[in-house]
C-alpha cells in the first residue's frame, strides 16, 4: 500500500514524499485515530443546531443526536460489545 497526500495550501510548494506504510504502521495509526475519537466523543460542551435546513447538508448527521434530519451512516458500523446500539466504526 502507498499512501499520497497533497499540501493545499498555496505557500507551500512540494509535496510530501509518498508514505508505504507496514502493517504496524497501519495498526499504530488506526489506535491514534481512535484514541481522538474517543477524547472527542468525551468533549461535552458539543452540541448539534437541530435545524433542519442546516441538518440536511451535514455530514455528521448520522451521529449528532441533535440533528433534526437523521440518516444511516456512510462508514461501517460496528455493534460496541455491552451496549444495545449501533456505533460508528470510529469509536
Amino acid at each position: 500500500m502507498r499512501l499520497r497526500y497533497e499540501h493545499l495550501a498555496a505557500e507551500i510548494v512540494e509535496d510530501p514524499d509518498p508514505w508505504e506504510p507496514e502493517a504496524d504502521d497501519l495498526v499504530a495509526l488506526e489506535e491514534e485515530l481512535r484514541q481522538a475519537v474517543e477524547a472527542i466523543q468525551a468533549e461535552s460542551g458539543w452540541q448539534g443546531v437541530n435545524d433542519e435546513a442546516i441538518c440536511r447538508g451535514c455530514r455528521y448527521r448520522s451521529i449528532c443526536p441533535d440533528s433534526a434530519v437523521r440518516s444511516q451512516p456512510l462508514w461501517p458500523v460496528v455493534k460496541d460489545e455491552g451496549a444495545d446500539e449501533v456505533v460508528a466504526a470510529q469509536q
